[in-house]
C-alpha cells in the first residue's frame, strides 16, 4: 500500500489506483472486512475506510464491532452502513471480484495490474515506476490519455482484465472445491541452509526448523512476530525458530537496522534488540538504535565498533544473496523445513506447514542421521533459485561497441538510450569491467522501443559513433541527456565526443545502419527479449532478485569463473 501511494504521488495527474477485493480463504476476518469496505465506498469513505482496517489489530480490529465503530469515527451514517453489511448483492459483489482475482491468476495479495500488465507480490517502488513510465512513454508517443486509452491499452496486455473491467463480462465462478481443515501447503522444499551464525531459538535437533527473512522497518513482518511467538508455543521442543536478514532497499533505515541486531547478537542480545526494534519501527535513526542498544544493556563501545565493521554487512549481505537464491523476495518470507510461506500469515496456516514438516519427517531423513543434522539432510537437495536462465544464446557480436577485453564472461545487454531504466542499469558496467580487467568485457546490442520515439535515431547516431571508434563517449553522453534526444541534441553530443561530421552524415544515410540495428531486435526477439535492459551472461540470460548493480552482477561472474552455477 505504501508502494502505490508513493506511485500515485510521484504521477499525480496520470495514475489512478483502483483497488479490487481478494480477500483470501484462510484470513478468517477478511471478507467481512472487504464486505465493509465497500459499504463504506456507497458512502464515499472508501480510502479513509481502507486506511483505517490497514492501522488496525489484523484480528480484533476487523471483527464486526470494530467495523462499526470506524464508520462511526467516519461520521458515516450507521444505519445505511449495518444494512448494507447484510446486503446479499454487496456480497455478490466482493465474491465477483475475487473470482476475476482467481480467473487472473491472482491467487494471492497483493497482486496488481497496471495497464493489464502484472505485478505479482509485494514489489519494490521501482518495479512499479518501470512500468508506469513505459505506459506514460506509450501515451505520450500516441498523443492519447483518458479512459478509451487505458481500455485499450488493458485490453491489449490482457484481455480477460479488461472484459471484467470495461466491458461487464461475469467472471467464472471456480469449481467447488471440497470444505479443508488447514490451507493448501506448497510443498516444494527449497534449500534454505541455516549456521551457527544465524540467531535461532529452540533445539537444533528439533523436527522442525521455520526460517524467517526479515527486515525491522517492515510492517508486515512485525505483524508476523506474534504469530511466530504462538506456533512456538503450540509446538514446543518440535519447532526451531532461526532469523535471516533482508532488509528491503526501499526501506531507509533497514540496513541499519539489521546491522544494530547483528551486532547486539554479538554480545547475547539479539532477541532483546529484535523486540525493541519491532516494538519502535517509526523510530530507527542511528541515534534511536544506539538507545536500544544502551537499553538492551550492550556494552556500547564493541557496538560501535561492529555496526561499522565491514564483516557486519557482509553477514546481512549472505542473507540476502540466499533471500535471492530460494525467492525470498519480499518479507517477511518464512521456510519451515523449506516449505515456502510467503507473507504476514495467520497461526492457522503456519500450523499446517508445521504439521505437513512432521508428517513428513522421517521419511526425508535417512535412518541413522544424527538428529541435530537432520533439518540438513532435509533441505540439503532442496530447490534453488538459479539468476541465470538455463538457455544458452549465441549472439553476433562483430561489429558491435565492446567495453573491455574479450575474456572469460561476456555480459551482452540489449538497451534503449531512452529508457530510463537503461541509463541506471548501465552505470555498474565500467565498474565491472575496471573490477575484472581482462575477464569481463560487455557487448552492447541496440532494442529501441517502439513507443521511445527519439531512440531510434538515438541508436542510429550510437552505430555511427561505433563505426568511428567513439561508441562508448556517445553512449555516456546521451544516457546523461535521456530528456533531451532530439536531432539538433544528438548532433551536439556528436560534436562532443569528436565524431567527424562527413563521416557521420554518410552513416546516418546509410542502409547498413539501420539494417545492422535490425538484426540486434531480431536477435532480440529469437533470444524472448520484450523489454530493456535485458542482459546475457555468456548467453544466459540474467535476472537478479535484487536488481542490475555492482553486487548482482560480481556474485554471478564469481560464479562463472569458478566454473559453477549462480
Amino acid at each position: 500500500s505504501p508502494t502505490l501511494e508513493q506511485i500515485v504521488k510521484q504521477w499525480p495527474d496520470d495514475v489512478r489506483l483502483v483497488e479490487l477485493m481478494n480477500p483470501l480463504p484462510f484470513h478468517k476476518s477478511a471478507r467481512p472486512a472487504a464486505i465493509a469496505a465497500l459499504a463504506a465506498q456507497q458512502q464515499q469513505r472508501y480510502w479513509d475506510f481502507r486506511d483505517l482496517l490497514f492501522a488496525s489489530d489484523q484480528h480484533a480490529g476487523l471483527e464486526d464491532a470494530a467495523l462499526a465503530g470506524y464508520a462511526r469515527q467516519l461520521g458515516m451514517d450507521a444505519v445505511r452502513f449495518k444494512l448494507a453489511l447484510e446486503d446479499a448483492a454487496l456480497a455478490a459483489e466482493v465474491d465477483r471480484q475475487q473470482d476475476a482475482a482467481v480467473a487472473l491468476g491472482a491467487t494471492g495479495t497483493p497482486t496488481s495490474f497496471i495497464n493489464g500488465q502484472k505485478i505479482a507480490g509485494a514489489q519494490p517502488f521501482e518495479k512499479f515506476a518501470e512500468l508506469v513510465q513505459a505506459e506514460l512513454d506509450a501515451s505520450v508517443a500516441a498523443n492519447r490519455r483518458g479512459d478509451a486509452w487505458v481500455e485499450e491499452r488493458t485490453k491489449a496486455a490482457n484481455a480477460a482484465l479488461a472484459g471484467y473491467l470495461y466491458q461487464g463480462i461475469e467472471p467464472p465462478r471456480p469449481q467447488a472445491e471440497a470444505e479443508e481443515d488447514a490451507p493448501k501447503v506448497d510443498e516444494t522444499v527449497w534449500r534454505v541452509t541455516v549456521d551457527a551464525s544465524d540467531p535461532s531459538l529452540g533445539d537444533p535437533s528439533a523436527p522442525v526448523t521455520v526460517v524467517e527473512f526479515s527486515e525491522f522497518q517492515c510492517p508486515f513482518c512485525a505483524r508476523v512476530k506474534p504469530t511466530l511467538a504462538a506456533l512456538k508455543a503450540k509446538y514446543g521442543d518440535k519447532v526451531r525458530l532461526v532469523f535471516k536478514h533482508n532488509p528491503l532497499p526501499f526501506h531507509d533505515h533497514a540496513m541499519d537496522a539489521a546491522k544494530a541486531a547483528v551486532c547486539a547478537q554479538k554480545q547475547g542480545k539479539f532477541w532483546e534488540m529484535h523486540d525493541l526494534l519491532f516494538d519502535n519501527q517509526r523510530a530507527l535513526e542511528p541515534a534511536d538504535l544506539r538507545g536500544y542498544a544502551q537499553q538492551a544493556g550492550l556494552d556500547l563501545k564493541a557496538w560501535d565498533r561492529c555496526v561499522k565493521d565491514k564483516a557486519t554487512e557482509a553477514k546481512i549481505k549472505a542473507d540476502q544473496a540466499l533471500a535471492g537464491a530460494v525467492t525470498a523476495r519480499g518479507t517477511p518470507t518464512s521456510f519451515v523445513n523449506g516449505m515456502r510461506l510467503a507473507g504476514a500469515q495467520p497461526l492457522d496456516a503456519f500450523a499446517a506447514v508445521v504439521d505437513t514438516a512432521l508428517a513428513r519427517r522421517d521419511a526425508q531423513v535417512p535412518a541413522g542421521t544424527a538428529p541435530e543434522k537432520a533439518y540438513d539432510a532435509i533441505v540439503g537437495g532442496g530447490k534453488v533459485f538459479s539468476v541465470l536462465e538455463e538457455e544458452v544464446n549465441t549472439f553476433d557480436t562483430k561489429g558491435r561497441p565492446r567495453l573491455g577485453k574479450a575474456g572469460k564472461v561476456e555480459i551482452t545487454v540489449f538497451s534503449d538510450f531512452q529508457c530510463p531504466f537503461c541509463s541506471r542499469a548501465a552505470a555498474p558496467l565500467a565498474d565491472l569491467v575496471k573490477k575484472y580487467r581482462g575477464k569481463v568485457s560487455v557487448v552492447y546490442k541496440h532494442f529501441p522501443l517502439s513507443f521511445h520515439v527519439r531512440a531510434m535515431p538515438a541508436a542510429r547516431y550510437a552505430v555511427c559513433a561505433e563505426a568511428q571508434g567513439r561508441f562508448w563517449e556517445l553512449h555516456d553522453l546521451m544516457f546523461d541527456n535521456q530528456k533531451a534526444l532530439e536531432d539538433e541534441d544528438l548532433a551536439g553530443y556528436a560534436r562532443q565526443a569528436r565524431l567527424d561530421a562527413k563521416k557521420l552524415e554518410a552513416c546516418l544515410a546509410a542502409p547498413a545502419t539501420d539494417a545492422l540495428i535490425d538484426a540486434d531486435m531480431a536477435e532480440a526477439r529469437a533470444a524472448g527479449v520484450r523489454g530493456t535492459p535485458t542482459f546475457y551472461l555468456n548467453g544466459r540470460k540474467f535476472s537478479p532478485p535484487g536488481g542490475y548493480n555492482v553486487e548482482s552482477f560480481s556474485t554471478a561472474i564469481d560464479a562463472l569463473l569458478a566454473g559453477k552455477n549462480p
